[in-house]
């Protein structure tokens, strides 16, 4: 049910957000083919604002300042290059919306399986994430930096945070088949303390 809706919502992905997709797009540098997007609102659907407290639950982070649920459907082929979610805080500073901070962690969902390819590849630790229907994946993009460095990273709240470089990740090419996934990035505005937990 929840795929169906997800996707019905997203309305075939003809209706795009011009503007929550330029400002996504200054956070990453990556290179895409065979993606696209459209991007849901949860406080327009009761559904997604149920899935949304879960998140919250389960992550102990306020997604009072996360961005929209981003749809996005892979079709052959379709792919994305390595990249961070998250901006070191020079870059994220100067991005058209930095107004609720950097994006601290991400929550991707699979809407559905994929025949062949279409992992969630984690470059630098060595782990791929076959796509699976129901299943989700949660990672800090931020974490917390000491010592010489620290300076160089005050991040909103004055918190001295930098790119978690651990996170790199790619989507690998869907060989057959399609993929989709709805991704909610959190942001840091309205989490001034992270106790960086992971679910479960």
């Amino acid at each position: 049910m929840l795929k169906e809706f997800i996707v019905g919502g997203a309305g075939g992905l003809e209706n795009r957000s011009k503007s929550s997709e330029n400002a996504a797009s200054d956070f990453t540098d990556a290179k895409q083919s065979g993606r696209e997007v459209s991007w849901l609102c949860d406080v327009r659907h009761p559904l997604l604002q149920r899935i949304t407290r879960r998140i919250a639950t389960a992550t102990h982070l306020s997604l009072e300042s996360a961005e929209p649920y981003q749809v996005a459907n892979y079709g052959l082929g379709g792919h994305y290059t390595p990249h961070l979610d998250a901006r070191t805080f020079d870059l994220a500073a100067d991005s058209t919306d930095f107004s609720a901070g950097n994006r601290l962690a991400t929550m991707l969902a699979y809407l559905s399986d994929v025949a062949a390819g279409g992992a969630t590849a984690f470059v630098k630790l060595g782990i791929a994430v076959k796509p699976r229907v129901g299943d989700a994946l949660f990672w800090y993009d931020v974490e917390p930096c000491e010592g010489s460095e620290a300076p160089k990273h005050f991040s909103f709240w004055h918190q001295k945070r930098k790119s978690e470089e651990l996170t790199q990740h790619v989507g690998c090419p869907v060989l057959l088949g399609s993929k989709w996934i709805a991704t909610k990035w959190i942001r840091e505005w309205s989490n001034v303390v992270v106790r960086y937990n992971t679910p479960g």
